[in-house]
């Protein structure tokens, strides 16, 4: 079973990966973030995917934001997403009415 990761395990995601901003990974054209596990040195590519606002793509190769599935405790209208560029990584919250990317996690992965 698939689902969208919570902002927790976003956090631990990015607590306990080594982050490497990459260029024209494995000669696909995108940009992004490879992420690689401190445990067991498995790795997770990211794409740089950017986001929709007022229906254009922005960002595309510069920047990456993906959708946790917790909603922001202050503001309904608002979730928390996983945010990178080439110098960063952090959780952080936005309206949900932005078009972030989702990246479905399989259950087993978490365990």
């Amino acid at each position: 079973r698939w689902h969208m990761p919570s902002k927790e395990q976003i956090k631990e995601l990015i607590a306990n990966t080594e982050a490497t901003w990459v260029i024209d990974y494995n000669g696909s054209g995108a940009s992004g973030k490879l992420l690689t596990s401190n445990i067991n040195g498995n790795k997770l590519f990211l794409p740089a995917c950017g986001y929709i606002f007022n229906e254009s793509h922005l960002l595309i190769n510069s920047f990456g934001r993906f959708w946790s599935n917790s909603i922001s405790h202050s503001n309904i209208e608002e979730a928390f997403y996983l945010s990178f560029d080439s110098s960063t990584t952090y959780v952080c919250d936005g309206f949900r009415y932005m078009g972030r990317c989702v990246r479905g996690v399989f259950n087993t992965f978490w365990m």
